[in-house]
């Protein structure tokens, strides 16, 4: 079940009017969305935008009925081109919701957590390159760069060659083998033992 996060004080905020037109430019599970379509009424409309089509499916069948809910494949990024494709004008309120989903890092079986071994897609959009592609075909300067720059890790360049090390032996293509490549790389003791060494 979605949770929306601080549903109240979001609605607040916003100051959402009756017959609004209102864009939730990260839909998600719709937990918000939801909360604004009933805040807008029938006479409202609702633009919703979630880059990943297999949670915009499912959300999709929950709002199956509501006529004034407009949901499209898309990233809040491109909201403008949406925005006149769909021919509609300024909106009332947006929302962007910036932190990861709970549903996606438990249960979309791509990646984004080190917690299960799954394979290592870390996408929202099934056309977008796979992490695992990256980590072949970036060299380990070009990998370094990337992590430290996604992520401040002070190790980057150690953890660019343990993976391409690793690599070389193997094809990094599940989040534990990423894991383990990362944990060889660190020290010891890395961080005090306050976070696991793959958490950056």
């Amino acid at each position: 079940m979605h949770t929306p996060v601080l549903l109240k004080e979001v609605l607040r905020f916003l100051d959402i009017r009756p017959g609004a037109f209102v864009v939730d430019g990260t839909l998600d599970g719709g937990g918000h969305g939801s909360a604004m379509l009933e805040t807008i009424g029938s006479e409202g409309t609702l633009l919703g935008l979630d880059w990943d089509e297999a949670m915009l499916r499912k959300t999709k069948e929950k709002f199956s009925g509501r006529k004034n809910a407009v949901l499209v494949h898309g990233n809040y990024a491109d909201l403008p081109e949406i925005l006149k494709k769909q021919k509609f004008g300024l909106a009332d309120g947006l929302l962007l919701d910036l932190g990861f989903s709970s549903e996606q890092l438990e249960n979309s079986g791509r990646g984004f957590s080190f917690q299960k071994d799954e394979p290592l897609l870390m996408t929202y959009d099934p056309e977008a390159i796979p992490v695992k592609r990256i980590l072949k075909e970036f060299d380990a300067k070009e990998l370094a760069k990337l992590i430290f720059e996604l992520s401040g890790e002070r190790f980057a360049m150690r953890i660019a060659r343990s993976i391409k090390e690793s690599g070389r032996k193997k094809s990094i293509e599940t989040t534990r083998e990423l894991r383990e490549a990362i944990v060889r790389a660190v020290p010891a003791h890395y961080e005090r033992g306050r976070i696991d060494p793959a958490t950056r």
